[in-house]
């Protein structure tokens, strides 16, 4: 498998920059994207293809003294024009200096490039009384530097994963609030480039994308075989970027919080409601989704997702999911076995996990096709009736439950319904005329459907027996909705 794989486009989007800084003008890129998604090596790759003057420094979270230290070191070894200045006796006091004295002896035919990875971490993380994160000294000494490195032919490139602070330092008020002249994030590799890297096609490189995520570190481990073999060759090694990138990603961004990690835990057991959240977590429902409670957090970290019944009546029946395909993976099958694995045993795990994932896959690749079908509709797919977001239903009790529901908006009340559909994701046997009398007797407890709602049907294992004039999508088509760069 190659070294660095996709990402084309993010790499186009940061050429331009550098472009722009051979006119003369400066350039501020922020990027952002969750840990282990490959910002970092994104951002490594650009630059030394670029291969002109450059440094590249990652933040540790020290002291912003020791900080300034490193940076003066990593600036001395590197190729920047001012490299030379960085002397054993040379001391930054604060930000603004050291950007700008890095900066110096940028010239527009080679701009100078400069890196602060992790940059989260050089920020003092102050809080007002009601516990609102505060700008931080940092950003204001950016925006200092940034008054003089804007005339100058310098890319200035901050990269972090804690995702909420790296959008709120762009937002109105902020230090920082319109300075960045680009602003990526970096997402997944798509189930389609996965598929491509993996080697495997249909539903098998849908299943690969499901365990890992689309993360390039996990991906690349996937060099062939089917589900079982990469289970075994993976959990054999405890220190695998499978076993513990996820924990790396939940320690870092949940560091203290011991109820929004046991609520990750019911969630990523398949608890999907207020109700039975705090049922196995012992939190107050009252609690869970106050401005600090934990559901909250976990919102605007990004680590899970909610959503509402769709049609086109209003209710209240939340239900809230893993937003990653490789955290909800993690969480449902390696955390449980982590002691076995790291005791070496994770060989005797792995066949028990693929045993199990047939039926994990089932719930677990509705987010995937609901997000797939949307992007066909938006792209032109007529026969998916113009929908502009596909959800799902669902009654109280449960007694209803709709996989697809087609609509022009993705939270309730919508104004009409496009389409209702059903998927079918088992293993052999295909879908039949039967379930689409199921989904037709379910549909009907939808607000806004009727007899002439258009029905769509998704199946792993092909179709048997439907008479009705149905929209049939199998797993191809799924995969040929996602981007491939």
């Amino acid at each position: 498998m190659r070294g660095f794989v996709g990402r084309a486009r993010e790499l186009g989007d940061l050429g331009r920059e550098l472009d722009a800084a051979r006119s003369g003008s400066g350039r501020f890129v922020t990027v952002r994207g969750r840990r282990q998604i490959g910002k970092s090596w994104l951002v490594s790759e650009f630059v030394e293809r670029y291969g002109g003057p450059r440094m590249f420094f990652e933040a540790h979270g020290y002291t912003e003294t020791r900080e300034l230290e490193r940076f003066r070191a990593a600036l001395a070894a590197s190729s920047l024009p001012s490299a030379p200045l960085a002397g054993a006796g040379l001391a930054f006091t604060d930000w603004e200096g050291a950007l700008l004295a890095a900066a110096s002896g940028a010239t527009a035919d080679r701009p100078s490039i400069i890196v602060l990875d992790e940059f989260p971490d050089l920020c003092e993380r102050r809080r007002s009384p009601d516990g609102e994160l505060l700008p931080s000294p940092q950003e204001g000494s950016i925006r200092a530097a940034w008054r003089t490195l804007e005339q100058m032919p310098v890319v200035l490139v901050l990269i972090g994963s804690d995702l909420a602070m790296m959008e709120r330092i762009t937002v109105y008020g902020a230090p920082l609030y319109q300075r960045p002249t680009r602003e990526l994030l970096v997402p997944p590799l798509s189930p389609l480039e996965v598929a491509r890297l993996t080697g495997r096609t249909g539903a098998d490189a849908l299943d690969a994308y499901l365990v890992t995520g689309g993360f390039p570190k996990i991906v690349r481990l996937w060099s062939g075989g089917n589900l079982g073999a990469f289970l075994k060759a993976s959990l054999a090694d405890p220190g695998s970027e499978l076993v513990h990138s996820a924990a790396r990603i939940l320690d870092a961004e949940l560091p203290a919080n011991v109820n929004a990690r046991s609520i990750l835990s019911v969630i990523g057991a398949g608890e999907r409601t207020n109700g039975g959240i705090s049922a196995r977590t012992g939190i107050k429902t009252t609690n869970l989704t106050v401005p600090k409670g934990p559901l909250t957090v976990l919102a605007e970290k990004r680590i899970i997702t909610s959503a509402l019944p769709l049609s086109t009546a209003k209710s209240v029946e939340r239900r809230y999911w893993i937003s990653d395909p490789y955290l909800r993976f993690w969480l449902r099958f390696i955390e449980p076995a982590l002691s076995e694995i790291e005791r070496g045993l994770g060989a005797t795990v792995a066949p028990s996990i693929a045993r199990n994932f047939s039926d994990y896959r089932g719930r677990a690749i509705e987010p995937l096709i609901r997000d797939a079908l949307a992007r066909l509709s938006i792209a032109g797919d007529a026969t998916l009736s113009g929908a502009r977001a596909v959800g799902a239903f669902w009654t109280r009790d449960n007694k209803v439950e709709v996989d697809l529901v087609g609509a022009d908006r993705e939270a309730p009340p919508a104004a009409s319904v496009a389409f209702v559909g059903t998927i079918k994701w088992r293993d052999r046997a295909p879908l039949t005329g039967s379930d689409i009398a199921a989904l037709v007797r379910s549909a009907a407890s939808i607000s806004g459907v009727n007899a002439a709602t258009p029905l769509v049907a998704v199946s792993r294992t092909g179709f048997d027996r439907i008479a009705a004039p149905i929209r049939q999508i199998e797993p191809d088509e799924i995969l040929a909705a996602f981007p491939a760069h």
